[in-house]
């Protein structure tokens, strides 16, 4: 199900203030409000990391980029952001976005599937974040190879059932077993 960044960050218990700069990441860029009003309103570490933020969202990804440019780009990504925070928050907003990307034109969508799976999965492995790195995997896995990804979820679906079969079917003997 699809989940809004500030969910996925809940989840992670993190501090209040990267909730609030998760928030007002895109105020900045989208509104009339710029960092300095960010940061009388809501203080220097919110304005801290929504700065960081948009300026993350500067580092751009090429389709098909060589793999030491790729590992350029993933450095310079975690260098850039001197806080741990920044990258917490990139990586929920990262999450969020590929939930929706179905609504992405497909040139877009595979642009940002593969910047994903080259650059923000593996920073979220770094960071032990597993289940974020999970679900990033999967929705990379679903846009950049359609037809593997709906076989797999076939033959998933019919191993769950199978499974419940199972299952139902040793409950009744377990339960059937005790009653005698």
């Amino acid at each position: 199900s699809d989940v809004c960044s500030s969910d996925l960050l809940t989840d992670l218990h993190v501090p209040e203030e990267i909730l609030l700069a998760a928030l007002l990441h895109d105020v900045p860029e989208d509104t009339k409000y710029d960092i300095h009003e960010v940061k009388e309103r809501f203080g220097e570490k919110v304005a801290f990391l929504v700065d960081g933020i948009t300026k993350l969202s500067k580092v751009h990804y090429k389709h098909n980029m060589p793999d030491r440019q790729v590992e350029s780009l993933k450095k310079m990504f975690l260098h850039s952001a001197k806080d741990p925070g920044v990258i917490i928050i990139k990586l929920a907003d990262r999450l969020h976005n590929m939930q929706t990307l179905e609504h992405v034109n497909p040139d877009k969508r595979l642009r940002i599937a593969g910047e994903t799976l080259e650059i923000f999965v593996p920073i979220a492995n770094l960071l032990g974040i597993q289940d974020m790195k999970c679900k990033l995997e999967d929705l990379c896995f679903k846009y950049l190879f359609p037809p593997e990804y709906e076989g797999l979820r076939s033959t998933l679906d019919e191993l769950k059932k199978e499974n419940r079969k199972n299952v139902k079917g040793f409950l009744e003997t377990l339960t059937e077993g005790f009653s005698n």
